[in-house]
């Protein structure tokens, strides 16, 4: 039965990432087609919310593509009974949240990198050897100046959308079916999927270390909204407090303070965020499977099976493609 449950789970997640590409270009297609004869008519501030509306609906259908298709393929495996919530301090939540920022934060310098260098090597394969098949690689598009409505919709999506879709697939619908194989098991699980449905070298570091965290949370208190208000909380930092302190210092013409104000921010959040998760690793207590199983629960177990090797494929797929036409 284990086998087997490993094996849905990660066709249910290979499955969501697939519907999520077709359904997002089919809706493309359809936004283009009904929408596109209006567009030279409408005024400047009709076509601004034409397209914060459209945005706020690619990331409506997008995660409830996700949540929809996983939920579908994996809601009849067994998954945890009914535990009793419990509640978490503020000193400690923001203890979690300084780990999961500061750590996140320490890994994305290399993260960075590494993305980098994935990308340029792609592409740089792709010109030698694919494009006399299939033609250049487009020029990338320079970053337009987004208006204050597009600002807003951002956040929203950001710090609203993100942290609620995305706790609600990986902490509840996720989470739910990998408890039985223990808690490491699935914090591991739960944290690394979270990283690889970001779908690029970069997000994948960073944010499985953001998925532990979180999936931690949610196995020792049994309420999502904990998982919901830290994922929030971090992406305020980079969405809001970042560009409040790059705003205010350009406008009063001091950008380089700007810039070593937020370097001095993310570094300060590394080394905290470190110390804290060093010093509180030996006090983790994680419980064992509360399943009797065939065999061990292990790598063998989750990474030699069929789904997982199908499931890595796939994002490997969509890594090495995003990463070309970006």
């Amino acid at each position: 039965m284990e086998k087997k449950s490993v094996f849905w789970i990660a066709f249910g997640l290979s499955a969501a990432e697939i519907a999520v590409f077709v359904v997002m270009r089919l809706l493309n297609a359809g936004l283009r087609f009904s929408l596109g004869p209006l567009v030279p008519s409408l005024s400047e501030y009709q076509l601004d919310l034409l397209n914060v509306g459209v945005y706020l609906l690619r990331d409506v259908v997008m995660y409830g593509t996700l949540i929809f298709v996983l939920w579908i393929v994996i809601r009849w495996l067994p998954g945890m009974p009914k535990l009793q919530k419990s509640t978490i301090s503020f000193k400690m939540f923001v203890a979690l949240f300084l780990i999961s920022a500061g750590v996140s934060y320490f890994i994305s310098y290399p993260a960075s990198f590494a993305d980098s260098i994935f990308t340029a090597a792609l592409k740089d394969l792709y010109t030698l050897l694919l494009s006399p098949m299939f033609g250049p690689l487009p020029e990338p598009s320079e970053p337009s100046e987004l208006s204050s409505l597009m600002k807003i919709a951002n956040l929203v999506v950001v710090c609203i959308f993100a942290p609620v879709f995305e706790e609600l697939m990986f902490r509840r619908v996720l989470l739910d079916k990998l408890r039985p194989f223990g808690d490491l098991a699935a914090i591991l699980v739960c944290g690394f999927t979270f990283g690889l449905t970001h779908l690029n070298v970069s997000q994948f570091l960073y944010a499985s270390f953001g998925g532990f965290v979180f999936s931690y949370v949610m196995i020792k208190t049994n309420r999502l909204i904990y998982p919901i208000l830290l994922h929030a909380a971090y992406n305020a930092i980079s969405s809001i407090l970042f560009p409040l302190i790059w705003t205010g210092s350009e406008l009063a013409g001091l950008t380089y303070l700007g810039n070593l104000s937020i370097v001095g921010i993310a570094f300060g959040l590394s080394v905290i965020g470190l110390a804290m998760f060093f010093t509180t690793l030996k006090k983790i207590k994680l419980d064992r499977p509360v399943f009797r199983f065939s065999r061990r629960v292990g790598t063998g177990l989750i990474m030699g099976n069929v789904g997982t090797i199908l499931y890595l494929v796939i994002c490997f797929g969509f890594f090495t493609y995003y990463a070309i036409m970006s």
